[in-house]
């Protein structure tokens, strides 16, 4: 799902607030306005926001400022309540693979799954020689950290179009950049640092650091006793970083010590990357609001033996305002958001968006009837001829419209059913041999009627969530299983619905039953 080609991509730290007001054309991106702001006190913390109007009030005064009328807006967010996991599977088309993801995610998320927004991509793929792999980067989002940055947008009334991971967002920065080497991208916030490992325009790793500059800031305002802002300043003019403890005052020993625990943390990083990668870490280079420090980029590459460079530039940006130039490291995620396919927001959310759609449609098509009559009554006689041309066009786009509306209620009413029956087949990969036949099986005889929403396969027999128009479809349905055989032989002990609940349509009197049936495999006996 890719975001729009114009709106405004956020990115909220503990430290300062991004935004930036674009336009996409393909790889190129557009900015007519950038902003860069202090975060409230208080107001966000590990990518929660605590502090909906506080922050709401500063953006919007900001959009006011600038005189911004875009209402479409994106958000990048790193949070230690989003987790990720890199997987090798199958490459198999996307519906596919979508199936395969959802019905093992329990697997890779040891977590209560109907909490969390799942999303993921596909960072690079490998010939095996007997067949490709995909490598796979999960991404698990807490809904409730992302119902912060919805309740948001509806306070500045905007439309939420999408939520990225940062991860995700600074990798879509790094493979947008014309680099040749391997290289390693270090994203210096506030509460955490991005550590991305790119070579030409592949990730290769991709992790985050839970150590941010946050605690030099707390030192230098603990030694001055000033505020946030002051710290920063100071940290920007003064030379408090040094490799020589001896000749350090205590002050300079705090902030050199803080660096070289996120430091630290790299080096481990980078030695677990060498240990399964043949390709070195060549360069260094820095984005985020801790390159403001004076002499970091020095510091790190003596730390490390490697050249280091602050990332200021990127030729696929052009910028109208003279801001983005003089602060362009801070903006490195808005910028990667805006070229994600990658999206966090709550199911929900999409639905409702879904719904909205619906309506415009129908008002549309009203418009379209309106249009029509106005055709017929008010032209001339002699016109009739192209007039009658232009409402077999008209009439034929009312069609597509009805159609796309039909659609998209059919989807919000069985959700992910469609996909799901569509690549049953295909999920045959991560399951036994006798799954793969029972699958197929089960694809041939099940009534049309009835669509899966979920399977979940065990040892002790399968749970499938599914819905169906009538009572009479379900207890067909029942019966199939019941008497379903392999080989001959009885592949159900024993069938039941554990549970069972009538749901009203969109429409009075449109229903539907949803279900779930249990199917206990026959033991064999030994």
């Amino acid at each position: 799902m890719s975001y729009p080609n114009r709106g405004l991509s956020i990115d909220i730290g503990n430290e300062k607030i991004k935004i930036i007001d674009y336009i996409r054309k393909k790889d190129t991106i557009k900015i007519g306005h950038s902003i860069l702001l202090n975060t409230p006190e208080n107001a966000i913390s590990d990518g929660v926001i605590n502090g909906v109007t506080d922050i709401g009030d500063v953006i919007g005064a900001a959009l006011r400022e600038k005189g911004i009328k875009t209402k479409d807006v994106i958000f990048t967010v790193a949070s230690s309540k989003i987790i990720t996991r890199e997987v090798d599977l199958p490459d198999l088309p996307v519906k596919k693979l979508n199936t395969l993801i959802r019905m093992n995610a329990d697997e890779y998320f040891p977590v209560n799954l109907t909490e969390y927004t799942l999303d993921y991509r596909i960072i690079d793929r490998v010939d095996l020689g007997d067949g490709m792999q995909a490598k796979v980067n999960l991404v698990a989002a807490l809904s409730t950290l992302m119902d912060g940055y919805v309740e948001l947008a509806e306070s500045l009334k905007l439309r939420i179009r999408g939520i990225d991971y940062g991860g995700n967002s600074i990798i879509n920065f790094a493979s947008h950049l014309d680099m040749d080497n391997t290289y390693m991208l270090l994203d210096l916030g506030s509460e955490s640092t991005m550590v991305t490992v790119m070579n030409k325009k592949v990730v290769k790793f991709n992790r985050n650091l839970v150590y941010g500059t946050k605690v030099i800031n707390n030192s230098i305002q603990n030694h001055f006793g000033v505020d946030l802002k002051e710290a920063m300043k100071i940290a920007s003019e003064q030379t408090l970083l040094n490799h020589e403890p001896e000749t350090n005052d205590f002050l300079s020993n705090d902030v050199s010590s803080a660096l070289n625990q996120i430091l630290n943390g790299v080096a481990r990083l980078m030695d677990y990357y060498a240990s399964r990668n043949k390709d070195s870490i060549e360069h260094i280079y820095l984005v985020g609001g801790g390159t403001g420090i004076n002499g970091i980029a020095q510091y790190i590459e003596r730390y490390f033996n490697m050249t280091c460079t602050i990332l200021s530039e990127n030729p696929k940006v052009v910028a109208s305002d003279d801001g983005y130039g003089k602060n362009s490291v801070f903006y490195t995620n808005c910028i990667g958001a805006i070229y994600s396919e990658m999206n966090l927001l709550p199911i929900h959310i999409l639905n409702k968006d879904k719904l909205k759609v619906s309506r415009r449609l129908k008002l549309e098509l009203a418009l379209l009837a309106i249009v029509l009559v106005a055709v017929v009554v008010y032209l001339p006689f002699a016109g009739l001829r192209k007039l009658e041309k232009e409402k077999e066009n008209l009439l034929a786009e009312i069609e597509e419209k009805q159609i796309a509306e039909v659609v998209l209620e059919e989807y919000n009413q069985t959700m992910t059913s469609l996909t799901f029956h569509e690549s049953i087949i295909g999920t045959s990969s991560s399951t036994t041999e006798i799954m793969a036949d029972l699958l197929e099986k089960m694809e041939a005889e099940i009534p049309t009627s009835v669509s899966y929403l979920t399977m979940n396969n065990s040892e002790e027999g399968i749970l499938i969530s599914c819905i169906a128009s009538d009572k009479l479809t379900m207890v067909n349905f029942i019966t199939i299983l019941k008497n379903m055989t392999l080989n001959d032989e009885l592949v159900f002990s024993q069938v039941y619905v554990p549970s069972f609940s009538e749901v009203e349509g969109s429409t009075a009197g449109n229903s539907y039953y949803a279900f779930s049936i249990a199917c206990d495999y026959v033991q064999e006996v030994e």
